[in-house]
């Protein structure tokens, strides 16, 4: 195979990847939400809509790191309990892009523990909508 059929062999990989981490939601995210009515373990008591645990939203984050290939144990994985990342995306992007449109996002961040780190500069970013668990995005931190 020529290096042209290479790259296209990569790209599509890549887009195959990119596409199923968007869809990717872990198995067992809805459980906490599809508890009996009786028990309203995350649920927002003033929308009724379900929301994700702190761990919930760092598996479905770390469910999509893993897909795209990464190894967890090069990172430190931050939960922003302020959700300041978030907040700080939603002041500077202006319009939201549609598919973030109605949802609730946390953004999980991964910082690599070896300087430099093999393939990228500083680290990663995960948004994951705290109410379904999707994964809608990963970003690499320059």
């Amino acid at each position: 195979m020529d290096s042209s059929g290479k790259t296209q062999l990569w790209l599509l990989s890549l887009l195959l990847a990119c596409v199923a981490v968007i869809s990717c939601r872990p198995l067992g995210l809805q459980s906490v939400c599809e508890k009996s009515e009786s028990n309203s373990s995350g649920k927002d008591a003033d929308t009724g809509k379900c929301t994700l645990s702190k761990e919930q939203v760092i598996d479905a984050a770390n469910a999509a790191v893993r897909l795209h290939g990464w190894n967890l144990e090069d990172f430190d994985v931050i939960y922003d309990e302020e959700n300041t990342e978030w907040k700080r995306f939603l002041s500077d992007v202006g319009t939201l892009p549609p598919e973030y449109e109605g949802r609730d996002c946390h953004i999980v961040t991964y910082k690599p523990r070896v300087r430099p780190p093999v393939t990228f500069g500083g680290g990663l970013e995960v948004t994951v909508d705290r109410n379904s668990g999707a994964v809608l995005g990963i970003g690499e931190i320059q």
